[in-house]
């Protein structure tokens, strides 16, 4: 997954345009860990893609059943309130094999996790701090895991220090 991909112009389909948030030259590596969401609730319209790339016809019919109208309650009650992932969709329909392409179009946009330092250049010149809530359900957070495992460093290991204060509740943030 490591080989450089750029975007083209020879798409058939009509109207077709990369997101703008999108890089025009990167790997699928990038792509995938750094700009597209692949945690989040698939929308419908990726359902219907879906539908065209899945071999299985009892798996199409899921499909296909999620994204109907006669469906939106099953959709509702199996996907969104549940908040499936893709990854998650893609386990319960295993004959669904959807090109690169189509993730590109219909996956959101990674957005960044903003969070406010707490610490004070004044105070303690040489520590960065900051506070957060770690998010376990319905699944874990993407940032907040990260930060809950990174380590404090000692003077020994480098000459600035990270320190980590995770709260449990969202009244800390300021």
């Amino acid at each position: 997954m490591s080989g450089i991909m750029s975007a083209t112009s020879t798409t058939q389909k009509a109207k077709a345009k990369l997101p703008v948030w999108l890089p025009i030259t990167s790997t699928l590596e990038m792509l995938f860990k750094h700009h597209l969401d692949i945690r989040a609730v698939p929308k419908k319209p990726l359902l219907r893609s879906l539908v065209e790339h899945t071999t299985v016809e009892e798996d199409k019919r899921k499909v296909a059943m999620l994204c109907s109208k006669e469906g939106g309650q099953e959709y509702m009650t199996k996907v969104r309130d549940s908040q499936m992932t893709l990854l998650e969709l893609l386990a319960m329909i295993p004959s669904c094999m959807p090109p690169v392409t189509v993730l590109l179009e219909h996956l959101p946009r990674l957005n960044p996790r903003p969070y406010s330092l707490s610490s004070s250049p004044l105070a303690t010149p040489n520590t960065i701090s900051w506070v957060f809530t770690l998010v376990t359900e319905p699944r874990p957070g993407l940032a907040t895991t990260w930060m809950s495992n990174l380590q404090a460093m000692t003077e020994e290991d480098s000459c600035e220090q990270v320190q980590v204060c995770n709260c449990m509740s969202a009244a800390w943030l300021a």
